[in-house]
């Protein structure tokens, strides 16, 4: 059984977005928006928070394409030098909790996720050290492309009637 990963203590909430790439369709004539008149490309959602925990083990969990050695007892974390992911730097499945106005619960779900922002770490005199993430949703396959990389369920305190 696969131990399940946690990111841990979050700062200051969460956001996410689906950011579309929109291509408008031309044609001679056109003087307004019309329906149907553009193409949306791509979709990529992403939840950005911010990180209170700094372990190794969470530190490659949000540093893409990196290594974790032990060196003399010590855990060492270190990026590689470029190129693409492999399918071991990717997250399965990233899921966020949030209450809603009514007391209920929604869970928003990025699947093969992936940290995208660049890593960075602020530290402060008596306060703990603050890291700024940005996950993006990814396909697993080219061929797997009908649907967003993002779930999002709504668990409503009322039970929900056909």
């Amino acid at each position: 059984m696969d131990t399940p990963n946690y990111l841990g203590i979050t700062r200051g909430g969460n956001s996410s977005s689906l950011e579309n790439e929109i291509r408008i369709v031309e044609y001679d004539g056109r003087r307004i928006r019309t329906i149907g008149d553009f193409v949306i490309d791509s979709t990529t959602p992403q939840i950005q928070t911010t990180l209170l925990v700094h372990s190794i083990e969470n530190m490659q969990r949000v540093t893409p394409i990196s290594d974790v050695f032990i060196v003399g007892g010590k855990k060492t974390l270190r990026p590689r030098g470029g190129g693409s992911p492999r399918q071991s730097d990717y997250i399965p499945s990233l899921s966020w909790v949030r209450e809603t106005v009514d007391g209920s619960f929604k869970i928003v779900t990025l699947l093969n996720a992936i940290n995208i922002g660049t890593s960075s770490q602020t530290g402060t005199d008596k306060s703990e050290s603050e890291m700024p993430v940005t996950f993006i949703g990814t396909a697993k396959t080219w061929e797997d492309t009908e649907y967003a990389p993002i779930e999002e369920i709504l668990w409503s305190r009322e039970p929900i009637l056909p």
